[in-house]
């Protein structure tokens, strides 16, 4: 009776390495390899400026006048240098910034030319210019561009019969500061100033001067 017994125990064990080899020989299961998805950036928010406050500063501008009532010999000499002061103040409401604004400069614009008994006379000189009005920006960060416009007055002068007076009408146009620090900014302006009225009285043909300005201002 034994020998039946050790003869199947012997058999089992016998299979035991034939069913690990058998196993062995399975094909190995592949493990996913997880791909971590790529990182999204966020841009940062728009650093805000601060440009509540009052400024004054200095501008310096080149400019040239023009007009349907004048020839093109004359527009052709009246060009020029013009500088100045302005002081103003900003309020920010949140990204706009809105503000006012007044200017005065003088002005080197003028043109000279001979008359019929050989003397040197001005024909027409743009003495001194008078701005004030108001601007309105979006708030950049360091940088404040905005738009501009208001009212305007010029003193004329010429030996030629010709605008000697005062000039009044309006001005537009565009700029853009640029903050240094947090009390010095720089920047530039492109104006055009429409003058429509000539001691008080309206002009049939207006008289435009154009102007593009490097400014500097303190704030505070």
């Amino acid at each position: 009776m034994r020998r039946p017994v050790l003869f199947s125990a012997a058999l089992s064990f016998a299979a035991l390495p034939v069913a690990a080899l058998a196993g062995g020989l399975s094909e190995p299961v592949a493990t996913p390899v997880v791909v971590a998805p790529p990182a999204v950036t966020v841009a940062p928010p728009m650093a805000r400026g601060d440009w509540t406050g009052g400024f004054v500063g200095a501008q310096l501008s080149w400019g040239q006048i023009t007009s349907d009532a004048l020839d093109s010999a004359t527009e052709d000499e009246l060009k020029g240098l013009t500088y100045g002061v302005s002081a103003g103040y900003d309020r920010q409401f949140g990204r706009f910034v809105l503000g006012g604004e007044a200017a005065y400069e003088w002005s080197s614009i003028g043109y000279e030319a001979e008359d019929a008994a050989g003397d040197t006379v001005n024909v027409l000189s743009l003495d001194n210019v008078l701005r004030a009005g108001v601007r309105a920006g979006f708030d950049g960060g360091r940088v404040l561009p905005y738009l501009t416009g208001g009212y305007t007055r010029a003193e004329t002068s010429s030996e030629a019969g010709g605008f000697e007076g005062t000039l009044q009408g309006y001005y537009f146009g565009l700029g853009l500061d640029y903050r240094v620090s947090d009390r010095v900014t720089v920047g530039a302006q492109a104006l055009r100033h429409e003058f429509d009225q000539f001691e008080g009285e309206d002009l049939d043909e207006n008289l435009r001067a154009d102007t593009l300005q490097l400014r500097a201002s303190f704030r505070f």
